[in-house]
């Protein structure tokens, strides 16, 4: 012991904060935060893992289709012919027009 007295105010359990709190909690409480902190990352990793994962599926997909377009167009005469290759490939989406839909927008440059 050094021999001098504590600090006005100060009881012999202070210190850092974290410790105080372990000495307050249970070692059932302490496990149990473990568990809960524990499920949380793995929750946060899973969806950012999904999040990645989905992200460079779809990119894959768009690139895929748009190869898949350009190689068709290549394949064309003419501007005209390419054309209408790309519309009768071009998938229909459902719009407020019905049940059948109308087809997307096509934008096509030719250089």
């Amino acid at each position: 012991m050094t021999g001098r007295a504590p600090a006005r105010g100060a009881s012999p359990g202070d210190g850092p904060l974290p410790s105080r709190l372990a000495d307050r909690l249970s070692l059932r409480s302490r496990f149990a935060l473990l568990a809960a902190a524990a499920a949380a990352l793995v929750v946060v990793g899973v969806a950012g893992a999904s999040w990645f994962l989905v992200r460079v599926r779809l990119n894959q997909q768009f690139d895929d289709q748009l190869r898949a377009s350009a190689e068709l167009a290549a394949r064309s005469t003419s501007a005209q012919d390419a054309l209408g290759v790309l519309r009768s490939d071009t998938p229909q989406r459902r719009g407020p027009g019905g049940p059948g839909g109308r087809r997307s927008d096509l934008v096509v440059q030719f250089v």
